[in-house]
């Protein structure tokens, strides 16, 4: 897969930054910014990782685990799922 360094996303632009010094990935909402590690030969899997979590994030569909840490809980229906696979496909194909 071909990572672009652009991409639309939820009607906004988005960048794509690949990163020396980062474990993993991350994104930020602030910036429209995903950021990909360089360290690790799994870009295209980083890449998606973070791609999906910030689509279910902007269709509230992460939470808080129980003891409210960094393990997260994602919810959703059927409908659900049906609005991520449509963002997530527009995100991929612009």
């Amino acid at each position: 897969m071909k990572i672009q360094k652009k991409l639309k996303l939820f009607g906004y632009n988005w960048k794509v930054k690949f990163v020396k010094d980062l474990e993993g990935g991350d994104f930020t909402w602030k910036t429209k910014t995903i950021r990909v590690s360089r360290k690790y030969g799994e870009q295209e899997s980083i890449f998606l990782h973070e791609l999906m979590e910030a689509v279910l994030c902007e269709l509230q569909f992460r939470f808080y685990g129980q003891e409210k840490s960094m393990e997260y809980v994602f919810h959703f229906d059927h409908t659900g799922f049906v609005k991520f696979h449509r963002m997530l496909f527009q995100a991929l194909k612009d």
